[in-house]
């Protein structure tokens, strides 16, 4: 294992090489928990100490990388053929269980495609985009200049022919707060969603999508009963006039609050009621 301090990439190793790495994870410095590691095996390792401090740059950005890749792919190749993509990845990592060619094999371990932590005691509201600076284990941006979609996808699968797993989340958003309780500065979210420019069509959106011959039905849309609530299980949108409060059933079915008369409604194409 090399170790480089502010130059390089760690040179590949022939051969696996096994090492005790340890984080330190609270104020006091002290040493394991959850991201501690007893035993690492790997075929190519590299630490990269940054001591250099750095010169602000008037309206830039300044990195430090452990490891940098860029990949620019220049093929203007029109591939539109039918049942085949073409992909440029800038880093790909695929990670497989034991396989006897029949199918994988019972293994009682976990598997990653990848492991980002970012560990640290940072703060302050200066440099671009605002907001307080802080910890990110992952970063993904997806910058679209032409028509087609602009995403960042995670999927978990259960192939059709296999055993049926416990759980499957798409995404899977944990919140560890060991401080103390959420309030007006201090916010905690499971998962956070923020729109920006333009309208867009929706902030969260559920649909069922048939898959190897099965509908995708939901038997939930919302499931809040593991949740325990102190303030409100739904608070009602901010808007100009009462579009935040309306609950559409089919159009022209829908319940509305009139927040500046305190008056609930019930509309449909049939009847309105109100109280």
């Amino acid at each position: 294992m090399r170790i480089l301090q502010n130059a390089g990439v760690a040179e590949d190793v022939a051969s696996s090489v096994r090492a005790r790495t340890q984080a330190l994870l609270t104020s006091t410095s002290t040493v394991g928990g959850y991201w501690a590691v007893d035993d690492s095996e790997g075929v190519k390792r590299s630490v990269f100490i940054n001591s250099e401090p750095i010169e602000p740059v008037n309206g830039g950005i300044s990195l430090r990388d452990g490891q940098f890749v860029q990949v620019v792919d220049r093929d203007a190749t029109a591939y539109n053929v039918e049942g085949h993509r073409t992909i440029t990845n800038g880093l790909r990592a695929f990670v497989t269980g034991k396989n006897d060619g029949a199918g994988y094999l019972y293994q009682e371990k976990d598997f990653h495609g990848g492991w980002f932590a970012a560990v640290g005691n940072t703060g302050g509201t200066g440099g671009g985009g605002g907001g307080t600076r802080g910890q990110s284990g992952i970063l993904a941006s997806a910058v679209q200049f032409g028509v087609g979609v602009a995403t960042n996808e995670l999927a978990a699968e259960n192939p059709e022919g296999s055993n049926q797993a416990a759980l499957l989340s798409g995404a899977f958003g944990v919140a560890r707060n060991g401080v103390a309780a959420a309030d007006s500065t201090h916010k905690v979210y499971g998962i956070a969603a923020s729109m920006c420019g333009h309208t867009g069509t929706a902030a969260f959106r559920a649909a069922s999508v048939s898959y190897a011959g099965q509908p995708g039905y939901a038997a939930t849309g919302l499931k809040l009963g593991e949740l325990t609530v102190t303030s409100a299980a739904i608070e009602m949108a901010a808007s100009s006039g009462n579009q935040g409060t309306i609950i559409s059933y089919d159009p022209n079915d829908y319940t509305l609050f009139d927040r500046a008369n305190n008056i609930y409604s019930w509309l449909s194409t049939a009847r309105a009621f109100s109280i």
